[in-house]
């Protein structure tokens, strides 16, 4: 198992329409904390840890106004990590991680101050 916890600073850009349908792309910089959970191959253990590597995101979705300030919104999602290096607990065997990437589809709520 692997669990990612991000942290990110986002710019989106609405393109207009003559609909309330209110299409958008965006783009953000930010850090990843990979974190691999121990995991046994042949009766041995293997810790490899956790580590923040640099990332990046590329975004697109539509938003429709339910009031004057706040819109749902439907969005996809393409994430990607740099390269995870790490050691392990037996014999310092070093793994690297390469080429990671994220998808995700989001639904939610933005509210405009």
């Amino acid at each position: 198992n692997v669990e990612t916890n991000s942290f990110m600073f986002s710019g989106y850009y609405d393109i207009p329409t003559a609909s309330k349908w209110s299409p958008y792309i965006g783009a953000g910089l930010g850090t990843t904390n990979i974190d691999v959970q121990e995991f046994t191959v042949g009766g041995t253990k293997y810790e490899l840890g956790s580590e923040d590597v640099f990332t990046y995101q590329l975004k697109a979705g539509v938003a429709y106004p339910v009031t004057e300030k706040a819109n749902v919104y439907a969005e996809g999602v393409y994430k990607i990590h740099d390269n995870f290096t790490t050691s392990t607990n037996v014999s310092g065997v070093e793994f690297k991680i390469k080429d990671t990437t994220e998808w995700a589809a989001k639904l939610g709520l933005r509210y405009m101050f």
